[in-house]
């Protein structure tokens, strides 16, 4: 395995917290430094009336964020590779954005390979479609929601 992936969704988000870009700037940029990532820029955008996108990119990889907060929802990815565990940088995030609910998806990216390189005879030998089958589990997992109220 070559990195560690954890995609989130975030329902029941403060609306103030989610339309602030400098908290959430300061939130996914900590969440980082937590981690252990080194950061090697950022960029984060305000939308009118509201919202905000923003993306940490840090030598392991990123971290990125878009809000709605007329919904009080977030979508979170926090991609991390060289050991870096993404698990802490979501904790962080979870305690400052304070979601009454959220469902995170945990992928094990570039398998089989590994820094050292891969064994030929465990690459696939063909393509494999799991979007149905990773909407099948949202939709009959209810019980993989983690409630934090």
């Amino acid at each position: 395995m070559l990195g560690r992936h954890i995609i989130v969704e975030l329902h029941g988000v403060d609306f103030k917290l989610l339309d602030d870009v400098e908290f959430i700037e300061r939130v996914l940029v900590e969440a980082a430094i937590r981690a252990g990532a080194t950061i090697i820029g950022k960029i984060f955008h305000k939308f009118k009336p509201h919202g905000v996108t923003g993306v940490v990119a840090v030598k392991e990889s990123h971290i990125s964020i878009h809000t709605w907060p007329e919904l009080g929802y977030a979508a979170l990815d926090i991609f991390t590779c060289r050991g870096i565990d993404p698990g802490v940088a979501l904790e962080y995030i979870i305690e400052k954005l304070k979601p009454k609910a959220y469902i995170p998806i945990y992928m094990a990216r570039g398998e089989p390979y590994t820094e050292e390189g891969v064994d030929e005879s465990e690459l696939p030998k063909e393509a494999i479609d799991a979007s149905a089958w990773l909407t099948t589990l949202y939709r009959s997992q209810g019980n993989r929601i983690r409630n934090t109220v």
